[in-house]
């Protein structure tokens, strides 16, 4: 939130943070400010940010939690998951291998291992994949090489003339803390496949997919909607739900 003139500047968990010197503003603005630049800085000023909901937590509180993706659309549902904790998302984007494996759980597990000495905790990953029903669960987990390759046109041609199209979206989190454990929170969503591609939001295979109880693909919903009923949402209830009753 930034006032009519300038912001002052606080620093917290080490990331640099400018506030509005009303003590009533419910929001705060985590920034990158331009090259030399020192606080304040005003209105006009070119900076990187990114807002985040703090009413109902001091700012003392406030955590940064590390998101390891190069997808900023899943950095857009962190943002919306977390709005009312006193977390919020960082966006790294390191890559790091993902293991042929059998289930989603596997490739996590792996990723979070890799991660362990190249990343500060707390930090979060995931990995998502479509399980269609008529095509034995694939894509499954290969969704992301399958769509880097023939894309969500070629997994609609995979399904040209079959009738069956029921599908379930799923999701694994995986979180990193700086004890060394590692915590996994899965979600599911149910739905089918339709035979084109529809609307402009979210990313993936959204555009092919509708969840039971909809007549909207996941890419026709708003972010809220698509977050209150998606695998990646409801995985990310339970990670939200886990972070609030412990001490980071």
């Amino acid at each position: 939130y930034f006032d009519s003139i300038s912001t002052s500047c606080i620093f917290i968990e080490g990331i640099r943070t400018f506030v509005t010197p009303d003590s009533a503003a419910a929001s705060i603005l985590a920034v990158t400010p331009p090259t030399g630049k020192t606080c304040p800085l005003t209105l006009n000023d070119p900076v990187n940010a990114t807002v985040w909901s703090t009413s109902a937590f001091s700012k003392a509180e406030i955590t940064e939690l590390t998101i390891v993706t190069t997808n900023k659309g899943k950095i857009g549902e962190f943002v919306q998951s977390l709005d009312k904790t006193n977390f919020f998302p960082v966006q790294n984007s390191i890559d790091y291998p993902e293991i042929q494996a059998s289930t989603l759980e596997e490739v996590v597990d792996f990723g979070l291992d890799w991660l362990k000495d190249k990343v500060e905790p707390p930090f979060v990953i995931d990995d998502a994949g479509a399980f269609i029903d008529s095509l034995e669960d694939f894509p499954g987990v290969y969704s992301r090489y399958v769509y880097d390759t023939i894309g969500v046109e070629g997994v609609l041609k995979q399904m040209n003339d079959i009738e069956d199209r029921k599908a379930t979206f799923r999701c694994v989190l995986g979180l990193a803390l700086a004890d060394g454990s590692k915590h996994k929170f899965v979600g599911e969503c149910t739905g089918h496949i339709i035979g084109e591609m529809r609307g402009s939001g979210g990313f993936g295979y959204d555009p092919i997919f509708i969840p039971n109880g909809y007549e909207k693909t996941f890419a026709e919903l708003s972010l809220e909607e698509k977050n209150s009923i998606s695998h990646r949402g409801r995985a990310m209830e339970k990670l939200v739900d886990f972070l609030s009753n412990m001490e980071i």
